[in-house]
């Protein structure tokens, strides 16, 4: 009987314990706090993301496609950026570079019209069984376009340390925030598209120059 008493006492002093109110507003700043320190890690791109490292066998190919049509758009007088997407059964399904001084258009990215010419294709604009190869680095904008068109992978190229939105300034590909999340791979072809961007301004600020 003692024992019994002795046991529904301490029970008694734990139920107390668990409803003081200070207690349970110090748990809730705790809380809080890691809520706070997650969300700065997100927004800072310090969580995992859903990046890959891993070559697939056909990747280089396809990127020596987007590399192709960059070097339209330097023809072109645009900065050198291509892209092509690719799906698992058709293969290539659509191949676009930088046009935005050409058809004076400042969304005229080769990813968002690769997008449209992609969507066009397959009569879809949900393109969750496809691949982006690009030559640079999505901005915020194709970034977004790629999140919104629920694409599966994408691989580019060279970083983008000025306007970069998958690693260099966000990680928007990987956003847990997001309703989609985009797989992704960097580095194919890296040299090749770093030095095609590097020629083009070296060309431009040579004529700059000169004029």
């Amino acid at each position: 009987m003692a024992e019994t008493t002795s046991l529904l006492r301490m029970r008694r002093g734990n139920s107390t314990e668990g409803s003081n109110p200070s207690r349970s507003a110090t748990i809730a700043e705790s809380l809080a706090r890691g809520l706070r320190n997650f969300f700065c890690l997100l927004a800072s791109g310090s969580l995992p993301s859903m990046s890959s490292h891993t070559l697939l066998p056909d990747d280089e190919r396809w990127m020596f496609k987007a590399l192709e049509a960059a070097q339209r758009a330097e023809l072109e007088g645009d900065v050198p950026v291509g892209c092509v997407v690719v799906h698992p059964e058709l293969g290539l399904v659509a191949s676009a570079y930088n046009k935005r001084e050409a058809e004076q258009d400042p969304t005229a990215h080769a990813e968002v019209l690769a997008l449209r010419q992609a969507s066009q294709n397959l009569r879809r604009w949900r393109l969750s069984d496809c691949t982006i190869y690009v030559t640079l680095e999505p901005c915020f904008m194709c970034a977004g376009a790629l999140v919104n068109a629920r694409v599966r992978r994408v691989v580019y190229a060279a970083t983008d340390a000025k306007a970069g939105a998958c690693e260099s300034l966000a990680n928007l590909l990987s956003d847990e925030r997001l309703n989609h999340r985009c797989e992704w791979t960097r580095g194919v072809l890296e040299e090749p598209a770093r030095e095609q961007l590097k020629s083009f301004f070296r060309a431009r600020r040579k004529k700059t120059i000169q004029e």
